[in-house]
């Protein structure tokens, strides 16, 4: 004799119709199901808004000249490149109210700089807007067009002001003016 195999218990076939003879039971199982689904479907919508809401209410405590836009770009400097690219933050950001002019940084990577000599020291090349006001200048600025250096680099490579450099980066040697030489960052 074969025994018939019973993949559903009968009391599960009779369960969906349980809640037609218990109507309270149902409407407590769509109220919890509709709830869910509401708070669900609008948990992004408050934290997008809170989100929102903390960073307006950062802003009116800051004040204008501190929130601004900032580009950051990685690579080696070369002012061409990157006006363009200025440009176009400056743009964006006008168009957003309540906002302090952009700020340009590009950060190189490490690189060696010598003198005359020959001497070398490791650098990173930066340039930022404002960034000279930033810094604890221990020369005087004279006006020389050129590059600040850190006190560290200028005692290693025994250069000051006025004093030529080169920079050899991706097998292109510049040759630039020191304009000033300021605090290392790490000594402040």
């Amino acid at each position: 004799m074969r025994a018939r195999a019973r993949w559903i218990d009968p009391a599960w076939l009779k369960a969906p119709l349980l809640y037609l003879r218990f109507p309270s039971i149902l409407f407590a199982l769509i109220a919890a199901t509709t709830i869910l689904g509401a708070t669900t479907a609008a948990a992004p919508l408050m934290l997008s808004s809170a989100g929102n809401a903390a960073i307006q209410q950062e802003v009116d405590q800051l004040g204008e000249d501190q929130v601004g836009l900032t580009y950051n770009a990685f690579g080696f400097i070369q002012r061409s490149t990157f006006g363009p690219a200025n440009q176009q933050v400056k743009s964006a950001g006008a168009a957003i109210p309540r906002l302090a002019d952009p700020t340009l940084t590009v950060e190189g990577s490490a690189t060696q700089i010598e003198n005359l000599n020959g001497d070398e020291s490791s650098v990173r090349l930066l340039s930022r807007t404002g960034a000279l006001s930033n810094v604890k200048k221990l020369t005087p600025d004279k006006g020389i067009e050129g590059v600040w250096i850190s006190d560290t680099n200028a005692e290693e490579l025994r250069v000051g002001p006025g004093d030529k450099i080169t920079i050899d980066r991706l097998d292109v040697e510049n040759t630039m003016t020191i304009a000033g030489v300021y605090r290392n960052l790490g000594a402040e």
